[in-house]
């Protein structure tokens, strides 16, 4: 996206957010009043980070940022006194955030001054919000405000207004530099050097330590005099060829050092501190008598710090052992010297000095080479760094780092079209299956990642070029395949969070499709698969499922790409549909489950035991249509449910399963159901003639309290109904069973005196004869009898 462009959405962004923000922090982000001016700030966001991959927006020193823009705005003056007031100072939203993670962003932002406080402040109120896909980063100290929009700083007016002056050439100081700096003390006239001595960490106010220098009337380590003459150097002391003072020189070359060694400090922040440095000695004094040097500071920081970052790489690369350490070593030196060569463009100076450390080090030719070559390669333009790359058809290590760096710098001169020639000119590669190797695919998902929110050519590409490679004969079976399964998985994480869902369907079909070829597949192709999507493309998928909910082609594409999104991407979904008012949206959220298939088994057998009745209900319905093979002894705790609503949706589950043994569980639920759901259970059991459900018909018969009579009459014909010996056995049990009432004993008897086996029969006879002298019973046992 254009700087413009940025700018102008950017801006249009953050005037709906603050929007949004207002009505959100006057009614809630679920009132209908903030529903509109959320969805509109939500959609001017998605169109931003589509393309950009993210979006900071906030506020420094009353300007506002747009991510690397810094402009003004009036009309977002109330926003930024909101914002500071509550010691944020700007918030970045990554691709991929979906509209509840918006939402719940809103709300944070829109929350009250009381409620910060209560907290305790700003980062102690975020540490009890989930936030997903945004980041908020806390106002400076000197930016944030009190309740009445002022700022009060925490330093004294003098030392803020100095500081700020200073910022400008200083993004980092250290302490070796500051103390230095701290302990200048000019002469009156402004010519000379002295005052209190100022040195190393290890100088003191006294005689100074090693490399420092004294303070006044003293001498620092032997070398000079605290007290300067004017226009002229101070007695004893020695100077450097560049017109640095030698003990000073000697301390700023220990402090270059000791910033190259740090793997984590950036050399352009030790030049920021050094310039500051030699701007506040004054030059007169450091060439007075005739000392030589460049007049201008900048020019004598340049000088100091190339031959320091220089001396320092042709040192370490000499003594540098062999082996694997020397790789490391090596790559440390040069990225070191490159982001030095960043920072003083002296690519062509270096260069020239270059020949004269390799003889005084006695450097290898080969690492001399190197050193000439990334020189070189320094000192050209954008545009000839890629008419040199796009020459290349296999890249070394050292040109994919080049192409990598060149694609950001091509990305940050708004020029995504080199940017992804570039990519495209790496993807050549795979013209020749047999040239490839095994390192080349494994770079793949740094440029896959580097060139991330690019539109154009360079995705569509990479995913028909690697889904080639998948099923190709030619490439090596083993770790060249699962390099090429690794760049696959990446580039759909890519697609997925700048929304590109179709690409990421096609990736997924293509690897489901392969590892389904063969169970060697089921540690590459199937294991990527089943985490393919980080869980919040998730969300985003069925936000834009649930705007699509009437194309079938989307619920084949939002199904793949849920279920392939694991089971913290399904577990999403299930709290999506958990949180979800509309009826209709509930039910396409269940018809979207019910397609993704298996993996959502385990969440939805989860939730039988959730205390909400709705969930249970879901779940109950989930289960049925997922064919849950274990489903009746899942269901088993929801016909215990205090709720008739989540019993009704067992039976029901049950009742549409047409599995073998859902006769059986309705005839085991009986004793739980609510009375309703007994007749309706029952009447179900009626068209069921197996033996199977008579354990639980027995059981129903003992439960408490008893069933009614015409419950009982509908029990036994059913108990009737089933064929064999065993259902005359039961019955007979039962009209023998003094614990049954009067009443269950002569339904079960009649029942039994209907059966027509012989079997039945003799049973019959039996136990009529040995029935109590009670009117019911008598009177079905002299049926019996006769």
């Amino acid at each position: 996206m254009e700087k413009k462009q940025l700018k102008v959405q950017g801006l249009r962004f953050v005037r709906a957010l603050q929007n949004a923000v207002r009505m959100a922090s006057l009614y809630s982000v679920d009132h209908r009043s903030a529903t509109l001016p959320i969805q509109t700030s939500y959609a001017l966001l998605i169109a931003v980070v589509k393309q950009t991959s993210y979006l900071t927006v906030g506020f420094v020193e009353q300007r506002v940022i747009v991510n690397n823009i810094l402009t003004t705005d009036t009309s977002l003056n109330r926003m930024e006194d909101e914002f500071l007031k509550r010691g944020i100072g700007a918030i970045t939203f990554d691709a991929g955030i979906t509209l509840a993670a918006y939402k719940n962003a809103v709300e944070v932002l829109a929350a009250s001054q009381k409620t910060f406080d209560a907290h305790g402040g700003l980062m102690p109120f975020l540490e009890t919000r989930q936030l997903d896909c945004v980041r908020v980063f806390p106002a400076g100290k000197n930016e944030a405000r009190n309740r009445d929009g002022d700022t009060v700083l925490d330093v004294s007016s003098e030392e803020y207004l100095i500081s700020k002056a200073l910022a400008g050439a200083n993004t980092g100081v250290s302490q070796s530099f500051d103390a230095l700096l701290s302990q200048i003390q000019p002469e009156a006239d402004g010519t000379g050097l002295g005052g209190t001595g100022f040195g190393g960490p290890d100088a003191g106010s006294g005689p100074g330590g090693p490399g420092g220098f004294g303070g006044a009337g003293s001498v620092s380590g032997g070398s000079w005099s605290g007290t300067s003459i004017p226009g002229t150097p101070a007695p004893g002391r020695s100077w450097a060829a560049n017109g640095l003072p030698g003990d000073l020189q000697s301390l700023v070359e220990k402090r270059l050092e000791s910033s190259f060694n740090d793997l984590d400090e950036d050399p352009q922040r030790t030049y920021a501190e050094m310039a500051r440095l030699i701007k506040e000695i004054r030059l007169d004094a450091l060439l007075a008598g005739g000392r030589t040097g460049e007049g201008k500071p900048e020019d004598l920081t340049a000088e100091v710090f190339e031959n320091a970052a220089l001396s320092w790489a042709v040192h370490r690369l000499s003594s540098t052992p062999s082996g694997e350490k020397a790789v490391l070593v090596e790559d440390h030196v040069f990225r070191v010297l490159m982001r030095s060569l960043q920072t003083t463009k002296a690519a062509t100076r270096m260069a020239a000095k270059l020949s004269e450390l390799a003889k005084e080090h006695s450097m290898p030719e080969q690492t001399y080479n190197r050193i000439h070559d990334e020189l070189r390669w320094a000192g050209l333009n954008l545009k000839q760094k890629l008419r040199d790359l796009l020459g290349i058809s296999h890249f070394t290590r050292i040109e994919f780092v080049r192409a990598l760096a060149l694609i950001k710098d091509l990305i940050r001169h708004n020029k995504p079209e080199d940017a992804t020639a570039l990519g495209l000119q790496y993807l050549s590669i795979f013209e020749d299956h047999g040239g490839i190797k095994i390192e080349e695919i494994g770079r793949l998902p740094e440029l896959v990642r580097a060139l991330t929110g690019v539109p154009g050519e360079f995705r569509p590409a990479a995913a028909q070029l690697l889904t080639k490679a998948l099923a190709s004969d030619r490439l090596d079976q083993g770790a060249m395949h699962l390099q090429v399964v690794n760049v696959l998985a990446a580039l759909a994480q890519t697609a997925g969070r700048c929304e590109d869902f179709d690409l990421a369907y096609q990736v997924g079909a293509a690897m489901e499709q392969h590892g389904s070829s063969g169970p060697e597949h089921m540690n590459c192709c199937s294991a990527a698969l089943s985490t393919l999507l980080p869980p919040p493309v998730a969300d985003r998928v069925a936000e834009t499922f649930l705007r699509k909910k009437d194309s079938s082609s989307w619920i084949r594409i939002g199904a793949a790409l849920l279920r392939w999104s694991g089971p913290d991407g399904v577990e999403r979904l299930f709290s999506l549909l958990e949180g979800e008012r509309m009826a209709a949206n509930r039910l396409a959220l269940i018809r979207l489950l019910t397609r993704v298939g298996p993996p959502a088994l385990a969440a939805a057998r989860n939730r039988i035991q959730h205390p909400e009745w709705y969930v249970v209900r879901n779940a109950c319905k989930l289960l049925q249509e997922l064919r849950d093979p274990d489903l009746f002894e899942h269901l088993a705790p929801a016909f215990q449910h205090q709720d008739q609503r989540v019993q009704s949706a067992a039976l029901q589950a049950v009742k549409e399963s047409r599995m073998t043994g859902s006769a059986g569980a309705l005839a085991g639920a009986l004793p739980f159901l609510s009375r309703a759901l007994q007749e309706e259970a029952l009447i179900e059991l009626a068209f069921h003639k197996d033996k199977c459900v008579l354990p639980g018909l027995l059981a129903f018969l003992k439960s408490t309290p008893a069933p009614g009579d015409g419950t009982l009459a509908i029990v036994m014909q059913i108990i009737s109904a089933v064929p064999g010996d065993e259902s005359a056995d039961i019955l007979a049990a039962v009209a023998a069973n003094v614990e049954f009432s009067s009443n269950v004993r002569a339904a079960a008897l009649h029942s039994l005196s209907r059966k027509t086996s012989e079997h039945a029969q003799l049973l019959a006879r039996n136990v009529g004869n040995q029935m109590p002298p009670e009117k019911p019973i008598q009177d079905n046992a002299a049926k019996a009898r006769a």
